[in-house]
């Protein structure tokens, strides 16, 4: 009887049962999976964040900046800050010293994601160097991209 089908009919009977084994793929794999999945976030403990507040901390604004983008500290008890615009400002004795340190407002470009960004103190800083280092977006001559 085999031998009485057409090569028609034998491709149909083919691509009937095809679809099913396509990729070797079985119901049951797919209920097995879906359970592991769904067992592995239930067994997934919650966690939540604490806080613990120490009574002997003491919050204290020191000075007012616009935009402030870092903060450095020297071993001399000093804080750098970075403003984006392009001022560095320095803290001492927690009072914002009033003339800015340093000004590259001229020089750098500050709009979108740009600006002085960040500053750094050199490790030998007050033993063989007073070196401090400035991340910025550098002005070119054709001025600052959009």
């Amino acid at each position: 009887m085999k031998d009485d089908l057409t090569p028609y009919r034998q491709a149909a009977r083919r691509r009937w049962r095809r679809p099913s084994r396509a990729l070797g793929f079985r119901p049951w794999r797919l209920l097995v999976i879906t359970a592991l999945l769904l067992l592995s976030v239930a067994a997934t403990p919650l966690v939540s964040a604490q806080t613990v507040e120490d009574p002997d901390f003491e919050d204290q604004l020191v000075a007012t900046v616009d935009a402030p983008t870092a903060l450095a500290f020297t071993p001399d008890d000093r804080i750098l800050v970075t403003e984006k615009r392009g001022i560095l400002w320095v803290v001492e004795n927690d009072t914002l010293v009033e003339s800015a340190a340093l000004d590259l407002s001229a020089v750098i470009c500050a709009n979108s994601e740009r600006g002085l960004l960040g500053v750094a103190v050199d490790p030998a800083f007050g033993v063989n160097n007073n070196y401090i280092y400035l991340y910025y977006t550098f002005k070119k001559s054709g001025g600052c991209p959009t």
